[in-house]
């Protein structure tokens, strides 16, 4: 039993020094997945308030709400994600991208997104 123990704890080991230096494209990634679950309620969202307005301004606020809105949400949030994971134990870091991805896959069904 203890030999098994020893090489999960070595592959457990492994996995997290292959993880360790994408932490920022992981995080990037869940951050992507997040808005593309949430995006098409925060779309519908938009489109009552504004869907009455003429062509130019809907584009102008689409633009605002997709491209500098979630754009800057990504480029601005993932940074401190990404700090926030590095202070985790190493030993936890595979079971907390798995347990991430898991979250984000519930949050997907749960929409009817999968």
């Amino acid at each position: 039993m203890s030999e098994f123990v020893n090489m999960l704890s070595s592959f457990n080991s492994q996995v997290a020094t292959w993880l360790a230096p994408y932490l920022s494209q992981i995080v990037l990634i869940a951050l992507i997945c997040l808005t593309s679950v949430y995006g098409a309620s925060l779309n519908k969202a938009v489109k009552r308030l504004i869907g009455q307005q003429n062509f130019v301004a809907r584009t102008f606020v689409f633009i605002l709400v997709t491209g500098v809105g979630i754009g800057s949400l990504i480029v601005f949030v993932s940074p401190y994600l990404v700090s926030m994971i590095k202070q985790i134990d190493r030993g936890y870091l595979p079971l907390t991208v798995l347990l991430l991805f898991v979250v984000l896959g519930a949050l997907a069904d749960r929409k009817n997104q999968v």
